[in-house]
């Protein structure tokens, strides 16, 4: 689950300015293995003409084959390139989908009001919750692509991402491998 909350962190910003070269290098459905030191997650993004889907997994700590999903979260947005290496998002669309009754009983139950202010979560009910649950509506990021790899970055401490001064600058734990391009 942390990966999860690292990963909503790297949400964007529009309209797209990037240069088709730029947009054709980092476009594409990129995976993650199954990740599994801190919990266990599968991650996929799809960056298409200046757009972005990710796509999240949250399974048990312990599932080391990550077969068992718990949650999914699916992030859509606008996406721009402004610089080499710079990459910025703007979410327009949240959707979380606890799969177990455990999980949704859990979102029920953090925070005063529940995950992202609902209560009434159900197992394999989706909702479309609060853009700016999570992490900024817009993230300022990083990335590289090495090796056939999509290394994004992270945020922490003063670099959060929460706007261009304070872009991030170090690499998350994930990485992302080519699956499919344009």
């Amino acid at each position: 689950m942390k990966y999860f909350f690292i990963l909503l962190s790297v949400y964007l910003i529009a309209p797209p300015t990037s240069s088709a070269h730029e947009t054709e290098k980092i476009d594409g459905l990129w995976r993650t293995a199954c990740m599994v030191d801190i919990g266990s997650f599968l991650s996929q993004i799809h960056l298409k003409n200046g757009t972005f889907k990710i796509k999240e997994w949250d399974y048990p700590v312990g599932d080391l084959t990550c077969a068992f999903p718990r949650s999914v979260s699916v992030i859509e947005g606008l996406v721009d390139l402004p610089a080499p290496n710079h990459i910025d998002y703007l979410r327009v669309k949240h959707i979380i989908t606890p799969l177990t009754r455990d999980v949704a009983d859990h979102y029920n139950k953090i925070w005063p009001a529940g995950l992202c202010g609902f209560k009434d979560w159900k197992a394999r009910v989706s909702k479309n919750v609060p853009l700016d649950c999570h992490g900024h509506t817009v993230t300022y990021s990083i990335y590289k692509i090495e090796n056939r790899l999509l290394h994004l970055g992270a945020g922490y401490g003063d670099d959060d991402g929460s706007t261009p001064e304070k872009r991030h600058g170090d690499w998350g734990h994930a990485y992302f491998r080519i699956a499919q391009q344009p």
